[in-house]
């Protein structure tokens, strides 16, 4: 299952562990060194600066997007009911 996160863009839920709005970065410098220092690394899967709205933090770094963070969670959040009891691995759908 994948939340589309803009600009034909997916990220598997099962791999997702936060969405954060992009202006932590210029609030939190704890957040800032960790977003640079994966950014060197070559783990952050970006978008233009200018555009940028919201971080989606994985396991296996973070992925930038133009998409607003309330409005990603709001897609979780209807994901969510979709699934009515049922876990993420038995449903393939793309909110």
């Amino acid at each position: 299952m994948f939340l589309h996160v803009g600009g034909n863009r997916l990220v598997p839920l099962s791999r997702l562990v936060a969405i954060l709005d992009s202006g932590i970065l210029t609030q939190s410098p704890e957040t800032r060194q960790m977003y640079l220092r994966l950014r060197s690394e070559g783990s952050v899967d970006p978008v233009d600066a200018f555009w940028r709205r919201s971080l989606l933090l994985t396991d296996e770094g973070i992925t930038e997007s133009t998409v607003a963070s309330t409005t990603l969670v709001g897609r979780w959040d209807r994901l969510a009911r979709q699934l009515d009891g049922r876990r993420p691995s038995e449903v393939h759908d793309i909110i």
